[in-house]
């Protein structure tokens, strides 16, 4: 495992670099989304975001910056755990968003799926 991990270390520089491979980790290990985002990219990218301590919305600021080897360490931990575990980002990192707004959650939080909160958004009108 050592060498792998010197392996992503070395290849994977960037926060963009990081996103992508995370996203392609979880499609190959057949994750599901829902509690709080509905992809593999965009799980990815909270994930590496919440590592770094980085709100969403300066993720254009910084998708091609470097990461430290701390930085590394925190989200390869993470993705790992995500994948192993096969636990929500949301009871990994403690928070989640929901119809744009951040909550923080534990365990026994039931973390409503995306679509509701599409619904509570439109005041519950047809679409």
């Amino acid at each position: 495992m050592e060498t792998q991990d010197s392996a992503i270390f070395s290849e994977l520089v960037s926060v963009r670099d990081w996103i992508r491979w995370g996203a392609t980790e979880f499609r190959r290990a057949g994750l599901f989304f829902g509690h709080g985002t509905d992809n593999a990219w965009d799980e990815a990218a909270h994930l590496v975001l919440w590592s770094i301590c980085t709100p969403w919305d300066r993720l254009n600021q910084i998708v091609d910056t470097r990461l430290t080897a701390a930085e590394k360490h925190s989200i390869l931990a993470l993705i790992q755990r995500r994948i192993h575990e096969r636990l929500p980002a949301a009871y990994l990192t403690g928070t989640a968003f929901f119809a744009g707004m951040e909550f923080q959650v534990t365990p026994d939080t039931l973390i409503p799926r995306s679509p509701i909160a599409e619904l509570i958004e439109q005041g519950f009108a047809p679409g």
